[in-house]
């Protein structure tokens, strides 16, 4: 646990629904822009296959939780292929990051947390790069 209150652990499937309330955060960012709710995000194909299936062969995320057991982030790396690229496609050996934290936690190093144990992790498998997606909001 650290100081600030939380732990890491590693994603399982049972965090699908959670991944998904961190895809809609990541994608929800700006605080001067409306907010896109989940239904929507879900509704488009582009933001939507980076939970859709949670977890396919190859996926790796962790999610920090709480002293009482109850998440408040995640970061999650997938791949795609050339035929079927996701927003931050460089290549089909290089997974893609989503990160999303719940805002009354953002600003206590949960974030960088997260970062840093899913880079660790994706070294352990081989992993010498990831890529940062960049979500896109009805301006793409």
């Amino acid at each position: 646990m650290s100081e600030d209150g939380y732990s890491l652990r590693v994603a399982t499937a049972d965090d699908a629904d959670f991944l998904t309330d961190m895809l809609v955060a990541a994608v929800n960012w700006d605080p001067a822009r409306e907010a896109v709710g989940r239904d929507r995000v879900l509704m488009d194909r582009q933001t939507a296959r980076y939970v859709e299936g949670w977890p396919r062969p190859g996926d790796l995320g962790v999610v920090a939780v709480e002293a009482g057991g109850q998440p408040v982030g995640a970061a999650w790396l997938r791949l795609f292929s050339p035929d079927d690229p996701g927003y931050g496609f460089v290549s089909e050996d290089i997974p893609e990051l989503s990160v999303g934290v719940l805002p009354l936690w953002r600003g206590k190093g949960v974030g960088r947390a997260l970062l840093t144990e899913v880079a660790q992790r994706a070294a352990e498998r081989g992993f010498a790069r990831i890529c940062l997606k960049t979500c896109l909001r009805g301006d793409r």
